[in-house]
């Protein structure tokens, strides 16, 4: 029964609980989440059987095991893959949707405006010079630059507007996961009953259906129900929620190639990014975001590439006004976009150069710690770039700073924030550049009618660009010098560079030290030995630390051989003879443990005795000597092979270098006509090339000797050059053979021997100046000028002999057709005409009445091409002397060797003496008896040759009585007759003593007794008329000094000039011909044969060297300018310590004189200078010019301040009454109290008239006025002088009187006797000017002080003395000039101020060199107030002077030893005049014609004289090439370091950037094919390039592409003009019209309508296909709910079904109970 009983309750349990799950089932039926839940009912088993009953078979009832959710993981995975794909097109959907109405708003698309813009360009290109088109073009301008602004700013509103949902999304994702995890939690809590947590699990299903709304995931249930999820439909993607814990996500913007956002894990911390979220919301909002974003860049880089490419073409362009286009829309930026990982501590800047050129796409931007080294890399680049701190990309640079760390990187964005920040920038109807400036015309010469075409394309890209700015540092420093390994291509200069200055060093000799640590604390003892130097050695140095510092703490030492190096080369450390390194001209660098010394000359001695050693203690360390090694050579070359600079190529190194590996076009053709041309210099750029030594050079005339000139009376001689063939042999070996024509000139010579020489880099230039002078009247000057004019123009001015600059004018008038200048020199008195071309100058027809005057050739200096002698005349002593000893006597008189004996008397005693010009003088020692034997005046007698040291008849003398007394006796008588002398044969005989400057001039020389007869050998070249030359007396027979010989030039060769007006052999000279001069110059050497011979090339020292000494065309003044770097001369050390260069220039000046033998030679070593640079070499060599002339000084006549002095006198002889009689005395409005009873301070009372006195003085001294008293005078006057303390304070005296009480005598009272008034310096901007020379300096008043101002700072100084005497120095000056007082004439008032500063009257000084007095010193002539005087010496220093005594000059000897002094000449300049007849060198006074100036940059030599004159400067560097460029032609060019050496190049440039090539071209037809084309430079009319014309008939070159219709010949012609202008020219809009449909030939270079329509047509795709997917993707989400809700989902059928069964089990099982109840009833009834 119990068992029924339990079968029955069990059952109504379980149905009961069936019932309520079924229930719960439809009242949820509604409830979002509920999964249908079943009872599950498992039966009650009976209980086993035992040992006294067996089991119970029937069963126990049944029981509900557990209540069932209808789960299915796989229906449930479904639907959530199938709801994430769908939320995820959704949400794309949504977005990209607003997109494209965004994009689409209708009219005002961006589209339709930029296609309003282009129509608004039609119509401006229809009438280009109608403003009003151009006024609506700017409006549709400024409207397309608008819509840019607005779908920017709209483009980054809705792309917040996405950042701002997938953010709210990520925040609900994360949220719903920490629920999950909460859950999680609540389900193990509840799964430990061991039974469901049914509606947890609800909610549990419930978040993770709406994480998957945001995001896939992947769902893992534990047998606990525990929900663990991960993202992505893998699986195995990172975890979500792990049992009760959720990981957060976020996201981060992507930067890079893939763009979008990345979503992380952990935002917070580790940042973890994770690609498994592919789908659900977040991940269609983050493919819209970078759909988007992609958006934002094509609209970005439409905006770039409008920007980009509308500027490029319309800054090609020129405006209605005339002007070059500008920009017509804002430059675009590039942004730098920091990735997440780097850190904020790195800076970066990008700097836009160049719009044009920017990358079209984004770049990479990384940091490499191990390399050091930040990369730029992309697609759009070449090739990856690298840098340090600094990176030089396309169109723009990359600086960085900051802490870098491994993997730092950026995203470069071209064009980032193009459409927001466009803006349109034209402001002018006007700006608009409609015109084209590229214009190509035929040239009206042309044989057929070709035409050629101009497109702009890309410039051709060229292997081996090794641009500058990689390779070499911008610094002329040898220090800083790259050294290269072998000869080739070194670096590129690229086109738009500015300036370039390259250098090519020298290696000096080196010795390197390496020391430990220890060594180096131990060295003591530096020695080296050199060979080939200043000074060899050897030499020590004391290089302990406690020989440097004695003073430092001991046991100190060294730490670094910096240390070393420092006090070595600041000279603290010295050697053992007191030298320094300097002194040496060595130089030491240190570092570390490295020490390097460097010797400017020379090389050391490299092993053995003097090698290089350091002592380390008891260690000798030995350096590694390197030697000496020159210079490399430099060469710069066009990529079209075109030589500017350097050494002309052989044909083997024309092989080797020109390939297009090197950066050579492949069209490329050598030429070396170019090279080195500074006068007329490839491309007209500004080049100074320097070698070491000079330039060669060979100067001849067109005839291959010299210029030439021939003189006629009617007819113009012909040019005499004979055809010959010259022959020219190279420094490589290579030969060439140049005819030249019968009777060519130096133009057409010289043009031959360049066509033959283009590539032998030497170059020949002609010129042809003509020197016309000593005008011998005023008048009319009338001729014909013929030259590059084959029609003589007629020429005609009114002249005078002084002022020839009408005659100039009129030459110039005509300089367009004969190609002839003139010019006339300083003092108008010469005129040079020049024909720079080297024609040949014909003058004929010259006027009758023109006057006479002269022509000659002159060089490049001035001087006479050629100035042979002429004639020349003698002067000389060569007779036998006659001393005074020989007598002749009465007896001769009267005896039988007197041949003829006019006398009448008697008794006469005569002595006879000869000086050794045969000149007779005769002595009376006796007149005669007189009386009855008288003489009579005009009595002859002859005395025989024979008794006068000669022969008879021929030496015989006759003496004439000229006087007698009234005895007549002989008062008076000479003698002569022809004197015995020197007799000497013919002796040809080149004297080396001569004033002049010619050379090569000889003489035959004969002397017939006693008589010279001087004849013209070799009549040489270079001379002057006056001229002279000495020889001696021992050369002839003679006594030097006594019998030496002078000739004189008389006259110059007739074949050196032309006589214009004279007559020769009755012919009125009235035609020549002036051939001019060739000059042949090259960088290297060459060999020279004409028909006159070989001439070897020889260097010019002031060619192409590292000093420049220019002439002015009428070569009387020159300026030398020395080529000094001061980076570069100075040296210096590195940082290394391997490294140090010593400074070793030396520079040159010798100033000539027309005097040979008197010259100005200064030499400066950089060993002298602190710092080499122009201005301390130009003043040194200036000063050391200067201080071997004359010294210049002045001292004012008075003093300019004086102290105010008055004295007062009274006489007194009463007694005086101290007490009653007073003083009143009143100074400076100041009453004295004079105490009378107290005159000394003893309490002496006053007595007499000297007391008062007294007492007087002692008032004023103790009165504190400023003012000293002093007692002057004696009884009967007594005085008192008041003198001011301070000079220039003026004082009064009110009173001064004696008050006498009892006088009874009238007394005279204090009166004033003298005053000096007070005088004070001048105030302050006073001045007065000075003369020096040609020069004017003013002394100004500044703050008390003399300021000298004038040409030259410092020249002049001035100051005044102690006893306010203004002194004034001047130093030396070349003419001997002194310094005077400007005269009012010049400055008006100027003697009025010189007055002020007591110049009133002044003494002058000039002061001679220090010098020796000898017995053969010459003496000094000099001119003084138009008076000649010559001034001796004794030994002894007396000076003496002729005439004896010269009115206002002292002359006076300052000994400085018994044997030296100077000679010091005082006058007053204001007064007196003195000069010297330049040149002169005598006395220790030296000084020349000429006179040197120093300007800033320069050095300025002048002829006193007016006359020209050669001089010479020399100049070494550091560098042994250098060439400098300025105005670089718009071309790369190729620079090679070749002929071995030290290769060590350094370079300063400027301006790199590529800047707009203006250049006008000439494209020139060569040859008969009609396939070969030249290009030109238009305006310096240089060939730039060779084109072979395809069979297309294109070619290109640069960035022209050139196309030919027609076929050209031989010398057709056409100009490209880049500067055009035109109001009717629309060509240059038309191409910017083009650019809106893009390039046909270019598909990557769309149209820009062309480029928002693919932008749109991307978005509508996406737009279109995210819809598709969409539909599709929410009918697969209802499938799988639907699915899923079959299946869980409560049906109410199924439970009306389930209802009703388990209602009749559970009244079954009731009626179990019941009837149980009713058995147990009738049991127990029976019972």
């Amino acid at each position: 029964m119990t068992s029924l009983f339990d079968v029955g309750k069990s059952a109504i349990q379980a149905y009961r609980q069936s019932l309520s799950v079924t229930g719960q089932n439809i009242a949820n039926i509604n409830t979002d989440g509920y999964v249908r839940r079943e009872a599950d009912l498992k039966e009650v088993t009976a209980s086993q059987g035992g040992i006294t009953s067996i089991a119970n078979q029937s069963g126990l009832g049944v029981r509900v095991a557990d209540i069932r959710r209808s789960f299915d993981a796989l229906l449930t995975s479904r639907k959530l893959s199938a709801s994430a794909n769908f939320e995820q097109t959704d949400s794309f959907l949504k977005q990209v949707e607003k997109l494209e109405n965004l994009l689409l708003p209708g009219d005002a698309d961006l589209g339709t405006q930029i296609g309003n813009f282009f129509r608004s360009l039609n119509d401006i290109a229809a009438a280009p010079s109608d403003l009003a088109p151009r006024a609506v073009g700017l409006e549709r301008g400024r409207s397309l630059a608008d819509s840019f602004n607005t779908a920017a700013i709209q483009l980054e509103q809705l792309k917040s507007n996405t950042l701002q949902r997938t953010d709210e999304a990520i925040n609900t994702l994360n949220t719903l996961a920490d629920e999950l995890a909460s859950v999680n939690d609540k389900v193990l809590s509840a799964s430990q009953s061991g039974k469901s947590p049914n509606a947890l699990m609800d909610l549990r299903d419930k978040l993770i259906e709406d994480l998957s709304k945001l995001a896939d995931v992947s769902v893992d249930y534990t047998d606990r129900g525990v929900a663990n999820v991960t993202i992505g439909s893998s699986g195995v993607g990172p975890s979500l929620v792990t049992s009760n814990s959720a990981t957060k996500l976020g996201f981060i913007e992507r930067y890079d190639k893939i763009g979008g956002l990345q979503i992380i894990l952990n935002p917070l911390a580790s940042k973890t990014p994770t690609s498994q979220l592919s789908s659900g919301m977040i991940a269609g909002l983050s493919e819209a975001y970078g759909k988007i974003m992609g958006v934002i860049e094509e609209v970005d880089n439409l905006a770039s590439e409008m920007t980009t490419r509308l500027n490029a073409q319309h800054k090609l362009g020129v405006t209605l006004d005339g002007s070059a286009g500008s920009d017509i829309f804002s430059t675009v930026s590039v942004g730098a976009i920091r990735s997440a990982a780097t850190s904020t501590e790195v800076d970066v800047e990008v700097t836009v150069s160049d719009p044009n050129k920017l990358p079209s796409g984004k770049l990479d931007l990384s940091y490499s710690s191990e390399k050091g080294l930040w990369t730029l890399s992309g697609d759009v680049l070449s090739a990856p770039i690298t840098g340090k701190n600094m990176i030089e990309a396309p169109g723009f640079t990359i600086n960085l700073g900051g802490v870098f760390r491994d993997g730092d990187s950026f995203q470069i964005a071209p064009g980032v924030n193009a459409a927001a920040d466009i803006k349109f920038l034209l402001t002018r109807p006007h700006d608009f550049a409609a015109a084209s400036p590229d214009l190509i015309t035929a040239a009206n010469t042309n044989s057929s009618d070709a035409e050629l075409e101009m497109t702009r394309i890309a410039p051709k890209s060229y292997q081996a660009n090794n641009a500058i700015s990689e390779t070499l540092a911008n610094s002329i420093s040898a220090v800083e010098a790259q050294e290269f390994i072998r000869d080739g291509l070194i670096t590129t200069i690229p086109a738009g560079t500015d300036s370039i200055d390259l250098a090519s060093f020298t290696k000096q000799a080196s010795a390197r030290f390496q020391f430990s640590d220890l060594g180096l604390q131990n060295i003591t003892q530096l020695s080296f030995t050199r060979t080939d130097s200043s000074s060899n050695g050897p030499h020590t140095f004391n290089i302990s630390y406690a020989n440097a510092y004695p003073n430092d703490q001991t046991g100190s030492y060294w730490k670094d051989a910096a240390q070393v190096a420092k006090v070595l080369n600041d000279g603290l450390i010295r050697s053992s003879a007191n030298q320094s390194l300097f002194d040496l001209g060595m130089r030491a660098s240190g570092s570390g443990g490295n020490l390097t010394l460097t010797s400017s000359t020379g090389n050391f001695v490299a092993s053995g005795s003097g090698a290089p050693a350091i002592a380390t203690g008891t260690i000798s360390n030995s350096a590694t000597v390197s030697n000496s090694v020159v210079a490399s050579d430099l060469q710069v070359i066009t990529r079209e092979g075109r030589h500017i600079a350097g050494v002309a190529l052989t044909d083997s190194q024309i092989t080797e270098f020109m390939t297009a590996q090197n950066g050579f076009d492949n069209s490329a053709v050598y030429t070396a006509s170019y090279l080195n041309d500074t006068t007329n210099p490839y491309r007209g750029v500004d080049m100074d090339v320097s070698f070491a030594g000079g330039m060669y050079q060979v100067a001849i005339g067109s005839d291959g000797v010299a210029p030439a000139l021939a003189q006629g009376s009617t007819i113009v001689p012909g040019n005499a050059t004979a055809a010959q063939t010259m022959s020219l042999v190279s420094s490589s070996g290579a030969s060439y053979s140049i005819p030249i024509e019968i009777g060519a000139s130096a133009y057409s010579a010289a043009k031959s021997l360049n066509n033959v020489l283009k590539n032998s880099g030497v170059k020949a230039d002609a010129e042809t100046r003509v020197e016309l002078f000593n005008f011998q009247s005023a008048g009319v000057v009338s001729f014909a000028l013929e030259a590059g004019n084959r029609v003589p123009v007629e020429i005609s001015a009114d002249v005078t002999a002084t002022n020839l600059s009408n005659l100039a004018a009129a030459v110039n008038k005509v300089s367009a057709d004969t190609g002839v200048v003139a010019v006339t020199s300083a003092d108008n008195a010469r005129l040079i005409l020049t024909s720079d071309a080297g024609d040949d100058i014909a003058i004929s027809g010259l006027g009758g009445a023109s006057p006479s005057f002269f022509g000659r050739l002159v060089d490049k200096d001035g001087v006479a091409e050629t100035s042979p002698i002429g004639t020349v005349s003698t002067a000389g002593a060569f007779k036998t002397p006659l001393s005074a000893t020989s007598v002749v006597t009465n007896s001769l008189v009267a005896g039988s060797n007197v041949s003829t004996n006019s006398t009448s008397g008697s008794g006469a005693d005569l002595s006879v003496t000869r000086d050794t010009s045969g000149n007779y003088a005769v002595t009376i020692n006796s007149g005669g008896a007189g009386s009855s034997n008288r003489y009579a005046v005009g009595e002859t007698f002859t005395v025989l040759g024979t008794l006068v040291g000669g022969s008879s008849p021929t030496h015989n003398v006759t003496i004439t009585v000229t006087s007698v007394d009234g005895n007549g006796i002989i008062t008076g008588a000479s003698a002569s007759g022809f004197a015995p002398g020197i007799t000497r044969a013919q002796t040809t005989i080149t004297p080396s003593n001569t004033s002049g400057l010619g050379t090569g001039a000889s003489f035959d020389v004969t002397l017939a007794d006693g008589v010279a007869t001087v004849a013209v050998r070799t009549a040489g070249d270079g001379y002057k008329p006056n001229d002279t030359f000495t020889i001696l007396g021992s050369a002839i027979g003679g006594t030097d000094g006594v019998n030496d010989l002078t000739v004189s030039v008389a006259s110059l060769a007739a074949s050196s000039m032309v006589s214009f007006g004279s007559l020769v052999s009755g012919n009125r000279i009235g035609t020549a011909r002036f051939s001019g001069a060739v000059s042949l110059i090259s960088s290297s050497s060459f060999d020279l044969t004409t028909t006159n011979g070989t001439v070897n090339a020889a260097k010019d020292p002031t060619l192409g060297s590292f000093v420049n000494v220019k002439s002015n065309v009428a070569g009387d003044t020159k300026t030398i300018t020395y080529d000094i770097n001061e980076a570069l001369e100075n040296g210096g050390s590195d940082l290394s310590g391997l490294r140090a260069v010593a400074p070793n220039a030396a520079y040159q000046l010798n100033v000539p004189s027309s005097n040979g033998s008197i010259s100005f030679l200064a030499n400066v070593a950089s060993s002298e200078l602190l710092s080499v640079n122009d201005e301390d070499v130009n003043k040194t060599l200036v000063k050391k010019i200067r201080d071997q002339a004359p010294l210049a000084s002045m001292s004012a006549g008075s003093t300019v301040s004086a102290a105010q002095v008055v004295s007062y006198s009274f006489q007194r002889t009463e007694a005086v009454q101290p007490t009653i009689d007073t003083v009143s005395l009143s100074i400076n409005n100041t009453d004295i109290s004079v105490d009378l009873t107290n005159i000394d301070g003893s309490n002496t009372s006053a007595s007499s008239a000297t007391d008062v006195t007294a007492a007087i003085v002692r008032a004023i001294n103790s009165s504190n006025l400023a003012i000293t008293a002093s007692q002057t005078g004696s009884g009967p006057s007594y005085g008192v002088t008041l003198t001011a303390d301070n000079a220039g304070e003026p004082f009064t005296v009110e009173a001064f009187s004696l008050n006498d009480v009892n006088q009874t005598n009238a007394q005279t009272q204090f009166s004033l006797t003298t005053e000096t008034p007070a005088k004070s310096v001048p105030i302050d901007g006073s001045s007065v000017a000075l003369n020096f020379g040609d020069q004017i300096y003013t002394l100004k008043m500044v703050e008390g002080e003399v300021v000298v101002s004038g040409p030259e700072a410092d020249r002049v100084t001035a100051f005044f003395d102690s006893n306010s005497r203004l002194q004034i120095f001047g130093g030396g000056s070349l003419s001997g000039a002194s310094l005077s007082v400007v005269s009012d004439t010049e400055i008006s008032g100027n003697s009025e101020a010189a007055e002020m500063f007591g110049l009133g009257t002044s003494t002058s000084r000039l002061t001679g060199q220090l010098f020796t007095l000898t017995s053969s010193m010459d003496d000094l002539e000099l001119n003084f107030n138009g008076t000649a005087v010559t001034v001796s010496l004794n030994l002894s220093g007396n000076v003496t002077t002729v005439p004896s005594s010269v009115t206002g000059l002292t002359l006076s000897w300052q000994a400085e030893s018994s044997t030296t002094g100077r000679l010091k000449a005082e006058f007053d300049s204001n007064a007196y005049s003195l000069t010297f007849p330049n040149p002169t060198n005598a006395l220790g006074f030296k000084s020349a014609d000429r006179e040197i100036t120093l300007l800033k940059d320069s050095i300025v030599v002048k002829s006193t004289d007016k006359s020209s004159f050669n001089m010479t400067a020399s100049a070494s560097s550091l560098s042994g090439t250098r060439f400098k460029m300025n105005d670089l032609p718009h071309e790369d060019l190729l620079v090679f370091v070749t002929g071995g050496g030290a290769r060590s190049i350094g370079s300063e440039y400027s301006g790199i950037g590529d800047i707009v090539d203006t250049s006008s071209y000439e494209i020139r037809a060569i040859g008969d094919n009609g396939n070969v084309i030249e290009i030109w430079d238009a305006d310096s009319e240089h060939s730039i390039a060779t084109r072979v014309v395809s069979g297309d008939q294109q070619t290109t070159y640069g960035n022209f592409e050139f196309t030919l219709t027609g076929r050209v010949e031989d010398g057709d012609k056409f100009t490209l003009q880049q500067d055009a202008s035109g109001a009717n020219d629309s060509r240059n809009l038309d191409a910017i019209i083009k650019l809106q449909s893009g390039n046909k030939e270019d598909l990557t270079k769309l149209g820009f309508q062309d480029m928002f329509g693919v932008m749109i047509a991307g978005v509508g795709s996406s737009v279109n296909s995210s819809k598709i997917a969409v539909e599709v993707q929410e009918e697969n989400a209802t499938a799988a709910k639907e699915a899923e809700a079959e299946f869980a989902g409560v049906n109410l059928d199924t439970e009306a079904a389930a209802l009703i069964e388990f209602q009749q089990a559970y009244q079954a099982s009731a009626r179990i109970l019941s009837t149980a109840r009713e058995l147990f009833q009738s049991l127990m009834e029976v019972v």
